[in-house]
């Protein structure tokens, strides 16, 4: 069986009052796949609550372009 090249890895990361410690999280995501080449996305749910863990998303995405923030929707 021939194996097909990884075209993209997802990382998909529930957070549920996260606002204090997301940011670094993510950072620590975003590292290995860049030092390896490793096309990838993170995909970071937020539960949509209202402790401000999707506007800590919204400004560390300025900084990790392969960050995808979404709120989920109740």
């Amino acid at each position: 069986m021939h194996k097909r090249p990884l075209q993209l890895l997802s990382v998909v990361i529930p957070a549920q009052s996260k606002k204090d410690c997301i940011a670094l999280t993510v950072k620590h995501l975003y590292i290995e796949p860049q030092l390896h080449n490793i096309p990838h996305e993170i995909v970071v749910v937020d539960d949509g609550r209202t402790d401000q863990t999707l506007t800590v998303l919204d400004l560390v995405k300025g900084r990790i372009p392969t960050l995808e923030p979404v709120k989920k929707h109740k």
